[in-house]
Order: C-alpha cells, then structure tokens, then sequence
C-alpha cells in the first residue's frame, strides 16, 4: 500500500509525503522479501525517483545503486527492471545536468531497449526523446533532431498520427528546425501539429501547447515579412490562451503584444493600440509598470498615439 501511495504522491508532487511512504516500503520489504528480491528493487527505485524531485542527488544514486545491484542478480542485464535501473541513472544524471553522463548513460539504455522491445516500440522512443534534450542541451541540435525524428516515425508506427504524442513530437521538430534556419519545415510540421493538437483539444496540456505551436508560426511568418498570417497566428493563438487561462497570464499578455504588432505591421493602427494598451495593461497588473514588458509597451503606445495626432 505505502508504495502505491508513495507513487501517487510523487505524481501529485507531495515529494516529501511520497519519500516517507517510499522509505517505508523499502524498510518493510528489505525485512520481510530481503535484498535480493526484484520486489525490494522496485522500491528502491521508486525511492530514487522521490529523491530526484526534491533534488537529494547523491541519496538517489544510493537508491539506484542497490536496485541496479539487485536485478543483476536476480534477472540479469537485459530484464526491464535492470533497463529501468539504467533509466533511472541516466535521469538523475541529466536532472543534474551531468550530461556527459547522462550521454553515456542514455546510449546504454537505448542498445538494451532495442535489444529487448525492438526499434518500434514507445519504451524506445522515449529514450531517443531524452538523448534528444541531452543534445540540445549540449547545443547540438543536428543531432537532436535526428533523435526527435526517429522518435516520431515511432509514435507514427505505434500510436498513430492522432495521438498526442505524435502532435508533440512534430512540434520538438519544428522547433529544432527552425533553430536550424530551415523555417519552410518548421512551418510544415508545426502545420502537423497544430492537426494532431486541435483534435486533442479538449486537454487544456495540448491546447496550451496548440497556443505555442500558433505563436512560433506566427513568429516565423513575421520574419518573413507576411504579417497577414503571422496575424492570423497569433490570434488564434490569443484566442486559445484566453479560453484556457484568461487575461492575467503571461503568455496571454504577450500575445496581445504580438497581435498588437502584426496590427500596426499591417497599417491598422488604432486596432493595434487597442491591443497594446491591453498588452500593457496585463503586464502592468502581473509585473508593476517598471518592468521590461510594461515600458515596452507603453513606449508603442507613445509613439502610435502621437503619430494619430
């Protein structure tokens, strides 16, 4: 039962609650099942996962020591509790950002899980998921990309182009293609996107990120001079944000700046300082009327009011 909670409480982000319970178990199960039981193991993983939160590193390691010793020997290298093991080593590495480690560690992990699940299988698309970030982390977007790729035809062979996973891997790309001055592609697969979140709307996650995925083409197409649809973009983008989260939130204060913008962008200007004096007003009410956001605004507004005279 402890563990049960102890699991729980790690989802709800209880971390403290969920360490007590995780340590519980693994007190009881060490005197009741011994060390050397696949059992105890789990516990002692799911221990390491709390301490990772609340970020007590060296007690993780500990915890994923002792789990790791104990599936060696009891299932060996290639059962997933020694996979899981391995897993999670490379994620307490990388929530240290070891990355050198978590390199080595991930690149481990991805040989045992073809090795064990086949290519085409969520548990190895997750692991090229996580030796993506490591990538971008490391500035190597190339070959983040290529990570975030082979994860997508995964999810494509596995789940489908309408899962959301499919939707948020097509939006990793984009992104990492547009960092990568390819924005004609980025386009395209923020266009896939935006397909697979908008039928996965009613989850405010993906509607969120929908709102994202609208912004970054927005921006891209403002880059590129065509202020009609970036205006569009960002609109719907706006649109989204209030339904989910209303006006007194960051992103919705900056998409009214954008909507804004792309307004005066495009010669409507008393439309644009209807939207600015918004923008401004949210910022002023979340950050106070000297921060950056608040003076940039009311500088436009300035200057597009006194060009009205």
């Amino acid at each position: 039962m402890w563990y049960c909670d102890s699991m729980l409480l790690t989802r709800s982000g209880d971390y403290k609650q969920a360490l007590d319970s995780a340590l519980k178990t693994v007190g009881l199960r060490v005197e009741l099942l011994g060390k050397r039981n696949i059992d105890t193991s789990m516990a002692f993983m799911n221990a390491a996962t709390v301490y990772r939160h609340l970020k007590e590193y060296t007690k993780a390691f500990e915890c994923c020591e002792q789990a790791l010793s104990i599936n060696l020997a009891c299932v060996g290298e290639t059962h997933p509790f020694t996979i899981l093991s391995y897993t999670n080593y490379a994620l307490t590495y990388y929530a240290q950002q070891d990355l050198p480690r978590t390199l080595q560690m991930a690149d481990k992990v991805l040989v045992l899980r073809r090795s064990v699940y086949g290519e085409y299988h969520p548990e190895t698309a997750d692991i090229h998921g996580l030796l993506a970030h490591v990538y971008i982390d490391m500035g190597d977007d190339a070959k983040a990309l290529q990570h975030v790729e082979t994860t997508l035809t995964i999810y494509v062979a596995v789940r489908g182009e309408s899962d959301p996973a499919t939707g948020v891997a097509y939006t990793k790309i984009a992104g990492l293609r547009h960092r990568l001055g390819r924005e004609d592609l980025a386009l395209v697969n923020y266009e896939k996107a935006i397909g697979v979140l908008e039928r996965t709307a009613s989850s405010r996650g993906n509607a969120l990120l929908a709102a994202t995925v609208y912004n970054s083409m927005g921006t891209i197409y403002s880059t590129q001079h065509k202020n009609a649809q970036s205006l569009e973009c960002h609109e719907k983008a706006l649109a989204v944000l209030r339904s989910q989260v209303g006006d007194n939130y960051e992103y919705t204060a900056m998409a009214l700046h954008n909507v804004a913008m792309e307004l005066q962008a495009l010669g409507r200007l008393q439309e644009a300082i209807d939207y600015m004096q918004q923008a401004h007003d949210a910022f002023d009410a979340l950050h106070g009327p000297n921060h950056k956001d608040t003076e940039e605004a009311a500088v436009q507004l300035a200057k597009w009011n006194g060009s009205l005279r």
